[in-house]
């Protein structure tokens, strides 16, 4: 006797495929948001001496001043913040819809961070719309999300 393939039930696992784009734009944030994270992190735990290399001409790049200004504060919230838009991810890797919810508010609530921390910070419209699109393509794979 020959067994049909195709009367084999599926497991939910093999039932719900990862689409390849969603793939892709969780390997773009996994990149993003780790990446954040460990910068963040590097910059609140050596915060006053990156300062002082500032202040002595050591450390010359353009708008660092500015972002510096924000205060260590920044930072620990930036790392925390980076990290959960990690987390998001890889609950979406998982096809767990819970993983959009945590990523959405951890990125809005990043952009509103360098918007009511950084006085004279321009690319307000920039993160929000980069932001924004990550957002809506996520949201766009939610029906294979449990």
């Amino acid at each position: 006797m020959e067994i049909d393939p195709s009367d084999i039930p599926l497991t939910s696992s093999e039932i719900r495929k990862r689409p390849l784009a969603l793939t892709w734009l969780c390997v773009l944030s996994f990149i993003g948001s780790g990446l954040s994270c460990t910068a963040y992190f590097f910059y609140a735990v050596s915060y006053n001496e990156i300062l002082s290399m500032i202040a002595d001409g050591t450390l010359e790049y353009p708008g660092l001043e500015l972002i510096m200004g924000a205060g260590q504060r920044f930072f620990v919230i930036g790392a925390i913040l980076a990290f959960f838009s990690w987390l998001g991810v890889s609950f979406m890797w998982r096809l767990k819809i819970v993983g959009i919810h945590i990523y959405t508010a951890a990125q809005l609530l990043m952009v509103a961070l360098y918007s009511v921390t950084i006085k004279g910070y321009q690319y307000v419209l920039f993160d929000f719309l980069l932001a924004g699109i990550f957002i809506l393509l996520y949201w766009r794979f939610r029906a294979v999300m449990e």
